[in-house]
């Protein structure tokens, strides 16, 4: 038999598409795979190609590679083929670093007495730290006892590497349905709690933690069972394990179970599968929390304030509140949980206008909103008091009060509150809390603080406005006159207060935006400046439409457009106008800051403001420009996570039909003035025309968000299902005999995979550098899934096709339904899609009548060609 430094053992399920790279990934390590390296495949019900790719590799390597195959295999069969020095139990959609099994093998040489060593978690794709990565030293190699150290609790398995000779002592418990690694390696780690952290080029890469329970388990057939299991198998026998053999719980297994409870038994909502609200699972773990010490579970690390209080309730029960000596505090029976003599607002915008000073703020508490409200106490220069209420809006979509195990445990009161303001006012405003609850009452003015996207912070803690400045000081709103001399003030004021936060280089180079900005000031502060955009790369949106037509307007106001220096569009929107800034550039930044009007196709921050990326709140009160969204197509779905008011004070919220309107004016989770959201048409759509109609079919995707990188794209249902489009026979054949080609417009998300997508067949274009537009002008037929610029294509009357084979719609559903009215057929399967895709060709490309109607009855303004006028001239009479 031969011996090895290492067995790898890993479950084989249905991963043909991902195989191949992660065992290359193992034998690329710079240890010597054939000398150094067993690896163990157990077949786990696979009905695919994996096992088949695992015996190519075994033929080539036949003493390195063992494949366990037959019925009802588990892991604990691989134990009698171990013959490494040391185990890992990998996952196999996980990798290693390359010098990871080597720097393993020199540190267990080194550590005789040590039985694990524990390897830092980084995030597959995006490499992200993993939350408990603290305990990792840098380059460190640490031998830390549990007992001394029980906050380096290891809950991983796929990261740890064990002598073999121990851990052929123990077997995974079947009776688990979750947790079984973390179950095992505790065990380990109870009957030797000395261990190894090394971070020495030692990475395992993981796409997800390894048996947690998920966080959403509602299409889970065991989700009942497996909360139950959950806590009362895996908690409590790994308690009971640890009494044994210490007569009490150590510490760190506290802090384990604590942090598994917070990480995978905290689950939102079980009403589903409870009707009572003192369930069984919740009775479980009331059951596993009253053998935990207050302290270990107070201190347990990395699981956050809310989860760790809302543990102590559970276990202690009787949640209240009380006011003692001009205190609030909450408490679970006896425990103090918080107390609050302050607290915190924090800012969503504060903005000045049109005689008024409008707030969107919020707090957030553990008391139900019910017993909460909102006072602006405003104190003018001749000392007149006056009170406004705040009035609440839930944002339910946005920022939704947290519930654990259905209890609702942190509530966010949203407000807005609207001053008055005279031209000739100067005035202080706090802001007052107040709790009310039967007879106890408690009030108090919370301290400030402000969201990233706030246009105030506390380094920008004052903007000018008009002839007023706007500013923040020790928790209190001031409005008082603009004058040179107090903007020196506090300007000087803020570039200290940057010195003292920190010298690093983006600190430093805000001073030198912020001194430029002064020197700018005498010749920019009167100038009126518009700036327009798309995307960073890309001049092809609506922005670009108006543009064209607000440069052809005698108004006295300087207009730009903002696209990068080194791409295309850069060379092509000069030849428009000489009025085009390079995004990010020098320039870019000063007339930003200056410009009166932010004109915009796409609301995400960074694709506007050249500040963005270099933390926007060293610079954000500089700016007091308006907004105005033209959007980057029709709104079909509940956008309000992400397009609300409070994350994004909008001038202007473009739309282009009633429905469309509609459901974001008078919802109340995007909370916008009604005013604020005309529908006047989107302006790129005067320019659709149907003068050059060619025979090629438009194929759009929408984008999956869940798709995180090359390996799942390949290995998802998504990819599969456009790749059999792109080489489908029947379609092909009838290319070939009516001379139509097939136009794949990648989403932008999709170029960096672009060469997956390539067919070698003259019949498919991948289309990355056209326009939409252009497309949009001269393809006969769009196929789409849930794409927005079904619209667009509509709006020219010609055919459209809904190819959505599975419910992947990844917006909350809203006013649109597809069904009734949608432009064209929705089809689910693939023969019905080649169905529709030629009768369209042999019938000429010619959409039916219903759906014209659709459209007529549909777009607010539908044939005008108007709505860069009506959208131009709303944005120059806004004030």
């Amino acid at each position: 038999m031969k011996n090895f430094k290492f067995s790898i053992v890993t479950l084989i399920d249905d991963v043909e598409r991902i195989i191949d790279n992660s065992i290359k990934a193992i034998l690329n390590q710079t240890i010597d795979f054939e000398k150094n390296i067993q690896l163990i495949f157990i077949n786990n019900n696979c009905s695919d190609s994996s096992l088949e790719i695992c015996h190519g590799y075994r033929k080539e390597y036949p003493e390195n590679i063992v494949i366990l195959d037959g019925e009802n295999l588990s892991i604990n069969d691989a134990f009698d083929h171990i013959q490494g020095e040391y185990v890992n139990f990998f996952d196999i959609s996980d990798k290693l670093s390359d010098d990871a099994l080597k720097n393993i093998y020199s540190s267990f040489s080194k550590h005789s007495d040590v039985d694990v060593i524990a390897i830092p978690n980084l995030t597959l794709e995006r490499e992200r730290r993993h939350k408990l990565n603290y305990k990792f030293t840098k380059g460190g190699e640490e031998v830390v006892d549990l007992f001394e150290t029980p906050e380096f609790f290891n809950p991983y398995l796929n990261s740890s590497f064990i002598r073999s000779e121990t851990a052929k002592k123990y077997r995974f418990d079947d009776s688990l349905l979750f947790k079984k690694e973390s179950f095992f390696i505790n065990k380990i780690l109870i009957d030797s709690p000395k261990y190894i952290l090394l971070d020495k080029n030692t990475i395992h890469y993981y796409i997800e933690p390894s048996e947690q329970i998920p966080v959403d388990l509602d299409e889970h057939p065991l989700k009942k069972e497996s909360l139950e299991n959950f806590a009362d198998v895996y908690c409590i026998n790994l308690i009971d394990y640890a009494i044994e053999k210490y007569g009490k719980i150590p510490q760190f297994i506290q802090h384990l179970i604590t942090f598994e409870i917070a990480e995978h038994g905290l689950v939102s909502d079980l009403s589903d599968i409870y009707d009572d609200d003192d369930n069984a699972f919740i009775k479980s773990l009331r059951n596993v929390l009253n053998r935990l010490d207050d302290e270990a579970i107070a201190a347990t690390p990395k699981i956050g304030n809310p989860k760790r209080r809302f543990l102590i309730y559970l276990k202690k029960g009787k949640f209240h509140m009380e006011v003692e000596d001009g205190e609030l505090l909450i408490k679970a029976d006896d425990y103090l949980l918080s107390k609050s003599t302050s607290g915190y607002i924090y800012f969503d915008y504060v903005e000045k206008k049109q005689g008024f000073l409008n707030i969107a703020a919020f707090v957030k508490s553990y008391c139900d909103n019910k017993f909460v409200s909102i006072e602006a106490i405003k104190t003018n220069d001749k000392n007149e008091k006056s009170v406004y209420d705040g009035i609440y809006n839930d944002y339910a979509t946005y920022r939704p009060n947290i519930k654990f195990l259905s209890i609702p445990w942190v509530f966010y009161y949203n407000f807005d509150i609207k001053i008055p303001v005279g031209e000739d006012e100067n005035c202080d405003i706090k802001i007052k809390l107040n709790y009310k609850e039967g007879n106890k009452s408690f009030s108090f003015y919370p301290d400030f603080s402000f969201v990233t996207y706030c246009n105030l912070s506390a380094f920008s803690h004052y903007y000018i406005k008009d002839s007023k400045m706007v500013l923040h000081q020790n928790n209190v709103l001031r409005i008082v006159p603009f004058s040179v001399k107090k903007m020196l003030r506090f300007e000087f004021s803020s570039i200290k207060k940057i010195l003292l936060t920190s010298r690093r280089p983006q600190f430093l180079y805000s001073i030198f935006i912020r001194v430029l900005y002064l020197l700018a000031y005498p010749f920019m502060r009167n100038r009126r400046i518009w700036l327009f955009s798309d995307r960073p790369a890309y001049a092809d949106d609506n922005a670009k439409h108006l543009f064209k037509y607000a440069i052809e307007q005698d108004d006295g106001i300087e207009k730009y457009f903002v696209v990068e220096k080194d791409v295309p569009d850069f060379k092509a929107m000069k030849e428009i106008s000489k009025n085009v800034i390079g995004f990010k550039t020098l320039k870019n930044k000063i007339y930003y800051l200056y410009a009166e009007k932010i004109i915009v196709s796409h609301i995400i921050d960074k694709y506007a403001n050249p500040l963005a990326y270099r933390n926007k709140k060293l610079y954000c009160g500089l700016s007091s420009s308006d907004k105005y969204f033209l959007q980057h197509g029709v709104i079909e779905g509940d956008l309000s996570d992400r397009l609300n008011k409070a994350m994004r004070y909008l001038a202007m919220f473009l739309t282009s039909a009633d429905l469309e309107r509609n459901s974001i004016a008078f919802n109340h989770n995007y909370n916008f003035e009604p005013h604020r959201v005309p529908a006047l048409g989107l302006p790129r759509h005067d320019t659709l025309s149907n003068d050059n109609v060619q025979k090629e079919i438009l194929l759009i995707p929408t984008w999956r968000s869940y798709i995180k990188g090359e390996e799942s794209l390949i290995n998802s249902e998504y990819y599969h299902k456009l790749r059999n489009i792109l080489v489908n026979e029947r379609l092909n054949k009838k290319f070939d005999e009516t001379g139509y080609k097939l136009v794949f417009k990648l989403h932008p998300e999709m170029y960096p995979y672009a060469e997956y997508f390539e067919t070698g067949n003259d019949n498919v274009v991948i289309s990355m550098d056209e326009s939409y537009q252009e497309l949009f002008n001269k393809c006969a037929v769009l196929i789409t899934d849930y794409s927005t610029v079904a619209f667009d294509f509509a709006y020219l009357k010609k055919p459209v096709i809904y190819y959505q084979y599975a419910d992947e719609y990844h917006y909350h559903k809203g006013y649109f339904d597809f069904e009734t009215l949608g432009f064209g057929a929705v089809i689910e399967k693939e023969d019905d899609l080649m169905d529709k895709i030629i009768n369209y060709i042999d019938d000429g490309c010619e959409m039916e009548e219903e759906y014209i109607r659709r459209v007529d009855t549909f777009f607010k303004h539908p044939d005008d060609k108007n709505n860069r006028k009506r959208v131009y001239e709303w944005i120059y009479n806004d004030e």
